[in-house]
């Protein structure tokens, strides 16, 4: 069955909650609308959490949920938007005076997963990361909202906070990934995916690929939706771009220490791990590979 029970948080509303005594059906599956303006959306291993600062204002179950409806300025993270796509879920944004905003559907994300694992080649591999980006940065813009200014990924330099952010976070995981590649024994500059440049570590940029959306980005949308960062954070100038002031990158660099440190699962390790361990992980696991003593790389896998 799959009729929609409703589940709004700012207050939570229930299909049995209301003065009516009305026969209702018990459906499987139903939609969650999150009207709590600054609220994040997150996931959990099974259930979906929402979250405003250190309050948690609902976790429900993803086997109860089909679509997800967030109205106004309402977060959601990049391992929550993973879980919408790999399940086959819906996920709305309606502006705040109801008014359709755009709308995450399986078919995006899903698509590029599908056809990643039908490639043939590196450049067909690429192919498909290169649209996939595409689509998953166009709805991490409509999750921050117009008022950042993010429309698509653009470097060197960044011309908007947002961009700022990205590429200050991505440079940070890139040091780790080839201080990680050194400590295993590998080479960071002799890349598979990315191909091999002059003094680029194209071996640790491969590295960071599974962790650059479950870190960085996430830190992006946190530290947007908590206010920890405004657009007044930052200064443009014509030779650097966009940049983060002082107070601002202290922010971020606390955020970014906090979630490298956060524990989890490792499939392959059998126990709970930082973030930060993860890179040595992965890391050792492709040396492994490339030694024979081990038949294939497993990459992370977002909860």
């Amino acid at each position: 069955m799959t009729s929609r029970f409703r589940l709004r948080i700012g207050p939570v509303v229930t299909a049995t909650t209301g003065p009516t005594a009305d026969p209702q059906s018990r459906p499987l599956q139903g939609t969650i609308f999150v009207t709590t303006e600054g609220a994040l959306l997150r996931s959990k291993g099974e259930r979906v959490r929402v979250e405003k600062a250190d309050e948690l204002l609902a976790n429900v179950n993803f086997k109860r949920v089909r679509q997800i409806v967030c109205v106004g300025r309402v977060g959601v993270t990049s391992a929550l938007l993973h879980q919408v796509a790999e399940r086959g879920l819906d996920l709305a944004w309606l502006y705040a005076d109801g008014a359709f905003a755009a709308r995450l559907t399986p078919q995006r994300l899903a698509a590029g997963r599908v056809n990643a694992l039908a490639a043939t080649n590196t450049a067909e591999l690429m192919g498909c990361e290169g649209a996939a980006t595409r689509d998953y940065f166009d709805g991490l813009g409509h999750i921050l909202g117009t008022e950042w200014g993010f429309t698509t990924r653009q470097r060197r330099p960044p011309p908007d906070p947002v961009n700022a952010m990205l590429s200050f976070g991505y440079t940070l995981v890139l040091n780790e990934a080839v201080s990680a590649c050194v400590l295993v024994g590998l080479d960071p500059y002799l890349g598979m995916l990315h191909s091999p440049h002059r003094n680029r570590p194209s071996l640790a940029l491969d590295l960071i690929e599974e962790l650059r959306p479950v870190v960085v980005d996430a830190i992006v949308v946190r530290l947007t939706r908590t206010g920890q960062v405004t657009p007044a954070s930052f200064t443009i100038t014509p030779e650097h771009g966009c940049r983060l002031d002082d107070a601002g990158r202290r922010a971020f660099l606390s955020s970014y220490e906090r979630r490298m440190l956060t524990l989890v699962h490792h499939p392959v390790e059998g126990r709970r791990i930082s973030w930060r361990q993860v890179l040595t992980v992965q890391a050792r696991m492709i040396a492994a590979v490339l030694d024979e003593r081990a038949p294939q790389y497993r990459p992370v896998v977002w909860r």
